[in-house]
This record gives structure tokens, C-alpha cells and sequence, in this order.
């Protein structure tokens, strides 16, 4: 039989050895990439080179050219890769890797870089071209040049603008620099690990490569992937393992597992949909906390064949509705806008709240965490040890799954898009009965659990979120001891054992896996591992760990909600949002000639936290100027920023006094939080 795609395991090293360099195809749709999704992969890829083993970032899809390669599929991630070895690059920290050489395609390495060919190029985007080329010969000029309202209308263009400053953040938030050694300077510490990284990138992240057989329509190719294909996941494997060791009520087992699998609908219309003889009328919302064989009904007993057979009926069906007309998908929007209900997107997917559902099986069982990373693509076999307990036990997680799932839906933020919005939000939701039926709606007034949260969500790892494996066991607990609770309501006391479970986390020198499951050992004191206080107090400018800015941001809207939640339009759109951008108040590049003492500019006094659109606008322009930007806005981009240009007095400078001020001010207010 002819082959009809070659295959092989590559990486960055393989495509300099091989003098490989790629086209993007015409008919590619531009780079559309965000910072969450930059982040998260540079984030994996950190975190499996501390544990120094290989990172497997996916497929591309590739066709032979004339002298290159198009690059059908894969597009995101090679540019992100190409992106960020330019930034080690700009930081001169490439200076003993071979990373620099994925950057430029040839083998005259030591030509004019002006001269050399990019390993990246494109058919048609001249605008993306030169800005590729301005980035490697004028970086420094970048941020001014390409200002955000400048290229937000080039679609090919303003997210690969965005990626840049959102690539150089990620690197310098990966290091826990304070979780190393003391007597080591923050940026020797960083230096060496980002030229470490550098290695790591260009010969252990590994991809497949596929490349079709010649005369094939890639066109058609590329449209064919990115609309159709159905895989089985791990977490099907995981389910059909522990599923064979069942043998009674195998099935409504198995329902229970499809009814907590679905995480972009709600866990209550998810068991409507399975449960479907169950008598809605006399169910009320607390009832979902847990799986009673008396209140939810399936239709009746099947067999594990007649399972097989509806799932595949289910796909079949699920294909010929994806190929209905545009009409009838035009009709089905328009019936959506005329609910109420709301429809999310889940900060987590269902392999990641297996593992924490799997954490707190095991915190219950007394037993140790397990020892393999946290990820989904270890799930088969951290599942390993569940799967030769006895039936029991096995369906004992089941229930605590639906137990989980439900929490999660009732107490954790959701991406939330309504009819009404333009955009998603991080929210909290509550769900109502309205006859037979139950419909979640946000809870609109703002409160210090979506703010703590979305803290949280923002500043820790996007794809582990390790605080929500204590605080999922606390709720379950909590639930548990006290039947009668609803969610509806939200008792002081998850606040303050949020806030309990996050000040630990970010004191403690442990990896947040370990203090995550060790915060349940109440004899554990690990108060001091970190003072913040003196680290606060050094001049790491751009090293500084973003979590202690958002934290701010989190403190200071508790502090000022009571006095303007009624009458400061500005604060009440505040949010917390995904900040990842270092910016100074006092430029690093002043027009004026008196420059302020290192000392003072990387002080944290100087520094906020934005967003890279912002920082992009407010560039080197003087503290007067920005300012007057900020005033501007329709919201407060940071409320640390409001405490400084409340301090700060146009007529004056914004000096080095100032500055110590604000810095010991923000101090105090932590040292209050936490209580010390």
C-alpha cells in the first residue's frame, strides 16, 4: 500500500540541521493567538524543562516546496516559538544556545543580519515581513513604533504586535525567582535559567511532522482539519478502565461520568439532558449537590452494547447537525437571544477537574498525592492506582465526582458571554428554577470571591489552577456538615478560607503542587518561607512576580468598594483582568536629561501591572502625560496606578520621595492582609 503521509518526530535543532525553512500559505487565517494561549504554552514548556523531561507541543502539517516548506497546520505555535526566541535574542540571551540559529535560515551565519533570510516567511502580509525584520534590527524602537490604535484595523498584523511584549512578561514571570537561591541576584537567577530555557526550546520540545503525498488540494487540506475530526481523549480511556470494574449499575455510572464531562454547559443542564425521566417539578437547586437513585431517573436499563451503539449514533448525529445550512444555525442564534440563560466557558476542562476530583479522593482516603506532573497528558496512568481498588471504591469517586462538579459550577468563576456583552468575562453564576426548568444567570454586583478568584485565575498556572484543589475539598466539606446549605448564598467563611489557602500558597518556598494538597496538615507552619516585605523593597523592575501586583489590585478594590461602589462610574467597570505587562511611571528612556537613580526606577513604587495594549500606549511618555491618558479612560486600568496619580501632583515632580512613599504605603497594605 503507497504511503500517503510521511511522518516524523522533529524539533527546532532537526529543522536548522536540515535547512528547513517555511511559507505561510495565502489561504492561512492571521496569527490569533492571545496572551492566555502564549502563556499557557510557555508555561508548559517551563515547567516539563524543570522537570527536565521532553514537551510534546502537538502536530504540524506541512507540504513540500520549492526550496521551503508551507506550513498548512501549526501556524500559532511556530510563530510563538519564532517570536520568543527573538525576545531571548533581544535580551542577549542566546549567547550559548543554538537557538538563534532557528531564528535565520542558511548557512552564512555570519552574514549582515539585515541580509540573512528569516526561518519564517509568508506568500503574501508585507506589513508582517517588516515588522519581523524591524523587530530583529530596532527592538528597542518597536513599542513606539507600532502603537496599538496604529495596527488594532491590520488584522494580520496587531496580534503578532501584542505577542511580542506579551512573549517578554511570560519569560520573566516563569522564573519563581523567589523560590531560589537567596544569596543570588533576581536577575543572575533569571539570566541563567532563560539561557538554559533557550537549550531546552531548541532540542527537547518536540512535534510531529506530517507532510502529505504531492498533487493534493491543501487548500481543501487545511479546511478539511480545521473543521472536522473526532479523537478519543484520555479521559475516555480513564472512564472505560474504571468502567470495567463495575459490574452493577454500570450504566448510570457511565451517565454520571457524561453529565460531569461537558464543561461548557452548565452541570445542572447537562443532567437534564442524560436524567430525562426524572421529575423536574419537584426538584429545587440543592438537589443537584449529590446523585440520588430516588429523585434522578434515566429512561431505563441498557446494556454496555446498546451504550456503544447510542454514542455512535450521537456522533453520527452530531455531524449531520454540524453540516446544517447557515440559515438554520442564523435561526438557532436568534431562538438563543430570547432566554436569559447564559452560556460559559469553563476555566478548566474535564481532564483537569479529573485530577483535582482525584486529589481530594485521595486527601480523603488519607493517602499521598500523586507523584506524576499535573497534566492531562499523564491521566492514564495517574489513574493507574484507582483502577485496581474494588468496586466500591471506584464508584465511591464517581459520586465524588458529581459532588465536585457540582461545587465547581455552584462556587468557581466561569467565562461568561451573554447577548448583551461584547466580550467574555470571569463571573459568578447562580441558578434559578423557572417551572420544570433551571437557568443560570450571573450574579451581577461584584464581590470579593469573583475578584479573589479571577487574582487567582490570572496569576497562577493556566492550566493546573492549584488552588482549587483546597478549596474544592473545604466547600465539599463544608456542604457535607451542614445539608440544609444552599449556594444561592455565600458565607464569610469561603472568603476567608480563599484568602487563607492563597496567602499560604504565595508564601510558602514549596512547588504549588506540594502546598496545594499539604495546606490540610493544620501543623504545617510555613508563614515565613517568604518575607515579602524585603523582596518589595529591592529593585527588581520588570522581575518583579506579577502575582504581587494583582494581589494589590485585589486589596485595594476591598479597600475602596464601600466608599465608591455607588458613585465611581469608573470603579464600578473595574475588573481584574489578565495583566502581564511591567510598566514604569517614571520612562526608563526620559526625554528629560535629570534621570531618576536606578534605585528608585525599578522600584516597585515606580511599577504597575497593565495589560500589553495599555502599556503599548503609555510607552516613554512622561508621568504628566500619562496621566492624562489615564484620566481619559472609562475605566481604571489599575488601581494601584489611581494611588499613584492621586499622590502625584502635575505641577511636581513624580520624585524619589514619591516614590518610597507609595511603595511602603502598598507595603503596609499587605502587611495588613496578611496579618503581620
Amino acid at each position: 500500500m503507497q504511503r500517503m503521509f510521511e511522518t516524523e518526530i522533529i524539533n527546532l535543532k532537526w529543522l536548522v540541521d536540515n535547512n528547513i525553512y517555511f511559507s505561510i500559505p495565502s489561504y492561512q487565517r492571521p496569527y490569533v493567538w492571545q496572551e492566555e494561549q502564549i502563556i499557557r504554552l510557555l508555561n508548559d514548556c517551563y515547567t516539563a524543562y524543570i522537570q527536565n523531561k521532553p514537551y510534546y507541543v502537538g502536530t504540524i502539517l506541512t507540504a513540500k516546496g520549492d526550496g521551503q516548506e508551507q506550513l498548512i497546520d501549526g501556524q500559532q505555535r511556530f510563530i510563538t516559538f519564532w517570536l520568543t526566541a527573538v525576545s531571548l535574542k533581544n535580551q542577549d540571551l542566546l549567547n550559548e544556545s543554538s537557538l538563534e540559529k532557528f531564528i535565520f535560515y542558511g548557512e552564512d551565519v555570519d552574514k549582515d543580519e539585515e541580509n540573512k533570510l528569516l526561518r519564517i516567511n509568508f506568500e503574501i502580509r508585507e506589513q508582517v515581513k517588516k515588522f519581523f525584520r524591524e523587530l530583529l534590527e530596532h527592538p528597542e524602537e518597536i513599542s513606539q513604533k507600532y502603537e496599538t490604535e496604529e495596527v488594532e484595523e491590520k488584522p494580520y498584523l496587531r496580534n503578532i504586535v501584542k505577542a511580542v511584549p506579551a512573549i517578554e512578561g511570560a519569560l520573566k514571570n516563569l522564573v519563581d525567582t523567589y523560590k531560589e537561591n537567596d544569596n543570588e541576584n533576581r536577575e543572575d537567577i533569571y539570566k541563567r535559567r532563560m539561557k538554559e530555557f533557550a537549550k531546552y526550546l531548541y532540542t527537547k520540545v518536540k512535534m510531529v511532522k506530517n507532510t502529505p503525498p504531492p498533487n493534493i488540494d491543501l487548500n481543501k487540506l487545511f479546511t478539511t482539519i480545521n473543521n472536522t475530526g473526532i479523537q478519543l481523549e484520555q479521559t475516555d480511556i480513564v472512564k472505560a478502565n474504571l468502567l470495567k470494574k463495575v459490574s452493577c449499575d454500570k450504566w448510570i455510572y457511565s451517565k454520571i461520568w457524561e453529565c460531569c464531562e461537558n464543561m461548557d454547559d452548565y452541570f445542572e443542564r447537562n443532567l437534564q439532558k442524560v436524567f430525562t425521566e426524572t421529575d423536574w417539578n419537584n426538584i429545587e437547586p440543592h438537589d443537584f449537590q449529590e446523585y440520588n437513585e430516588n429523585i434522578f431517573k434515566l429512561v431505563s436499563d441498557k446494556d454496555e452494547e446498546n451504550e456503544t451503539m447510542d454514542n455512535i449514533k450521537n456522533i453520527i448525529e452530531q455531524i449531520e447537525q454540524d453540516e446544517q445550512t447557515d440559515e438554520n444555525k442564523n435561526s438557532m442564534q436568534n431562538e438563543d437571544l430570547d432566554t436569559d440563560e447564559v452560556n460559559c466557558r469553563s476555566i478548566l476542562n474535564f481532564g483537569q477537574l479529573l485530577l483535582h476530583t482525584y486529589r481530594i479522593y485521595l486527601l480523603r482516603e488519607e493517602e499521598s498525592d500523586f507523584e506524576e506532573s499535573f497534566h492531562t497528558n499523564n491521566l492514564i496512568s495517574i489513574f493507574k492506582q484507582l483502577e485496581i481498588r474494588n468496586e466500591d471504591k471506584i464508584k465511591d469517586f464517581f459520586k465524588l465526582l458529581w459532588k465536585v462538579r457540582y461545587l465547581f459550577d455552584a462556587y468557581i468563576v466561569k467565562w461568561v458571554e451573554h447577548f448583551s456583552y461584547d466580550t467574555e468575562y470571569l463571573e459568578l453564576t447562580k441558578v434559578q428554577k423557572q417551572k420544570e426548568d433551571f437557568q443560570r444567570n450571573v450574579i451581577e454586583e461584584k464581590s470579593e470571591q469573583l475578584m479573589l478568584q479571577s487574582m487567582l485565575y490570572f496569576t497562577g498556572d493556566y492550566l493546573r489552577q492549584y488552588w482549587i484543589t483546597p478549596y474544592l475539598k473545604y466547600l465539599l466539606d463544608w456542604h457535607e456538615d451542614k445539608k440544609e446549605a444552599r449556594p444561592t448564598t455565600e458565607p464569610t467563611d469561603h472568603l476567608s478560607e480563599l484568602e487563607k489557602i492563597d496567602n499560604l500558597m504565595s508564601l510558602s518556598k514549596l512547588s504549588d503542587k506540594e502546598i496545594s494538597y499539604k495546606f490540610w496538615d493544620r501543623d504545617i507552619d510555613l508563614k515565613k518561607d517568604f518575607n515579602f516585605e524585603n523582596d518589595l523593597r529591592k529593585p527588581h523592575g520588570t522581575l518583579f512576580r506579577h502575582y504581587w501586583f494583582q494581589k494589590l489590585e485585589y486589596i485595594l478594590w476591598k479597600e475602596l468598594k464601600n466608599d465608591w461602589q455607588d458613585n465611581d462610574e469608573k470603579f464600578k467597570a473595574y475588573r481584574i483582568t489578565n495583566r502581564n505587562s511591567v510598566e514604569h511611571v517614571y520612562p526608563q528612556n526620559p526625554k528629560i536629561v535629570n534621570r531618576i537613580d536606578e534605585e528608585y526606577l525599578h522600584s516597585f513604587g515606580n511599577l504597575v501591572l497593565l495589560n500589553v495594549s495599555q502599556n503599548s500606549e503609555y510607552s516613554a511618555k512622561s508621568v504628566g502625560e500619562k496621566m492624562e491618558k489615564f484620566k481619559k479612560r472609562n475605566v481604571y486600568e489599575s488601581l494601584k496606578l489611581y494611588y499613584i496619580f492621586k499622590e502625584y501632583d502635575s505641577n511636581n515632580d513624580w520624585n524619589k520621595e514619591l516614590i518610597q512613599k507609595h511603595r511602603e504605603e502598598m507595603i503596609d497594605l499587605l502587611k495588613k492582609h496578611y496579618k503581620c
